[in-house]
């Protein structure tokens, strides 16, 4: 039986170690390229990127030909895209625009693969949350800027 693939990065992490991590990835050929310079993580970016499911699929089978965890960074907090990205091949969930505790809860009960036990996903799967606080001030979306 197949066994879930080891996250050298998050072990690293465990560990007090220093994880080095590429980022800018847009394809499987440029993972290929810099695989063997020996990164720990390939920083996969689905909220700024390009990148699209057939991609990320490819994106990541590269980084475990080089032993490299991928880390996707995806466009929301939705529990059906959390997983699809996981299904995909990620080892690792960036989750941007978590501004609450239930947002945190919603995204870390995505992560937690209920076919797989308890330790194995804890073990092996990683997920970030980005906390971003809303900006307040005058008129229109609040974010900082003008409108």
């Amino acid at each position: 039986m197949a066994s879930i693939r080891r996250n050298k990065s998050k072990e690293k992490l465990q560990n007090g170690e220093i994880v080095t991590v590429i980022s800018g990835l847009q394809s499987s050929d440029i993972i290929d390229f810099l695989g063997p310079i020996g990164f720990d993580a390939a920083w996969i970016e689905c909220e700024h990127g390009s990148v699209d499911w057939d991609s990320l699929g490819d994106m990541t089978r590269a980084c475990d030909l080089w032993e490299m965890a991928s880390i996707t960074r995806v466009n929301s907090n939705d529990p059906g895209l959390i997983t699809r990205t996981l299904d995909r091949g990620s080892m690792g969930i960036v989750v941007p625009h978590v501004n609450s505790k239930e947002a945190a809860e919603r995204a870390a009960q995505s992560v937690s693969y209920t076919h797989l036990r308890a330790h194995e996903t804890l073990r092996y799967i990683e997920c970030r949350l980005l906390h971003e606080k809303k900006k307040g001030g005058g008129g229109g979306g609040g974010g900082g800027g003008g409108g």
